[in-house]
């Protein structure tokens, strides 16, 4: 049986999770359709800023800082 026309490539899939991680979100699924469409799922929140880290304000202090 033949494999058929490959309608996407690698790198359009590399493109568009790249585009989805730049916008600061969190990809969760990929899916490609028979037609080449290429739908990326994110997670609900934004993912969390490296700059940011968990536990501390803005002042740069945390919950252990006495």
């Amino acid at each position: 049986m033949a494999r058929g026309i490959c309608t996407f490539r690698q790198r359009d899939v590399t493109a568009a999770v790249k585009a989805v991680e730049a916008a600061g979100r969190e990809v969760q699924l990929v899916d490609i359709f028979p037609d080449g469409r290429i739908r990326v799922s994110v997670a609900a929140e934004p993912v969390k800023s490296l700059a940011e880290p968990e536990g501390e304000d803005a002042t740069g202090q945390n919950d252990f800082d006495g």
